[in-house]
């Protein structure tokens, strides 16, 4: 009888002292400004959880030595140890701290960029032409012009090989002397010259001074005494199709042959 008695009381003791351990946690969340919601706050212990609401505040079921955890999305998460002296308290306020993060610096340089796309897009320059000029150059630095200078020519090209006197055509010839003859052979010389003229002062628009003066090493003042040289409707027909590529190689093949004959 006197065992159940003193198990009892032992029951009864413990059953007290952990009423006395155990209480409702009340808290309120802030962080440096405003109160903080939606905070995720859960007793490790326990591993039961609760949110704080609209105001910042939430209310949980812990024991001493029980350990909170709270935790949200853009703060740094906070651990709080349960102590006896929390019991002692109505209500509890959290500082939160905000997790912030540190960038590298970026250095921004000056330009003179407007800020609208369409108009930086169109102040950007394109050297697409200028590109595909320095790539064939390379190309033909490259090229065995021995072996080439050796290759037979063909029927379309034997005028290169005889060329006495290189100059500009003369549209007066055999046009006549009297001033009451016919001027359609001279009218049509013009336009000829004229179409001569267009072709060559656009192509060393497109191409650049440095193509023909540098690369081929045509002299300036004989630019257009060059493209008389070349065959007009040739490089007429290949600008007009947009065989770049083509162009450059033809252009380059005819100065060799033009300074060869200019040198002679």
């Amino acid at each position: 009888m006197k065992i159940k008695l003193l198990s009892l009381l032992l029951f009864i003791s413990f059953h007290c002292l952990s009423q006395d351990n155990s209480f409702t946690f009340y808290g309120k969340i802030i962080d440096s400004v405003n109160i903080v919601k939606n905070v995720n706050v859960i007793n490790l212990n326990t591993k039961k959880g609760t949110f704080s609401d609209d105001e910042g505040n939430f209310n949980i079921y812990v024991s001493i030595n029980d350990t909170l955890q709270i935790s949200s999305i853009g703060y740094v998460t906070k651990k709080i140890p349960i102590l006896k002296l929390h019991s002692q308290k109505t209500k509890h306020l959290i500082f939160l701290k905000e997790y912030t993060t540190t960038l590298a610096e970026v250095i921004i340089k000056k330009n003179k960029l407007s800020g609208s796309l369409l108009l930086d897009i169109k102040k950007t320059p394109k050297d697409s032409i200028g590109e595909i000029v320095r790539n064939v150059v390379s190309s033909i630095k490259k090229l065995d012009f021995n072996a080439i200078s050796k290759t037979p020519i063909s029927i379309d090209e034997a005028h290169l090989t005889k060329a006495s006197v290189i100059r500009l055509p003369n549209y007066f010839e055999g046009v006549g002397t009297k001033l009451g003859g016919n001027s359609k052979p001279y009218q049509s010389l013009i336009e000829k010259n004229q179409k001569v003229t267009s072709i060559a002062d656009k192509i060393l628009s497109e191409f650049g001074k440095d193509f023909f003066f540098e690369k081929l090493k045509i002299p300036q003042e004989k630019y257009h005494q060059f493209i008389s040289f070349c065959s007009y409707s040739k490089i007429y027909e290949m600008h007009k199709k947009g065989e770049i590529l083509a162009l450059i190689e033809f252009l380059t093949s005819e100065s060799k042959n033009y300074l060869k004959i200019m040198s002679e």
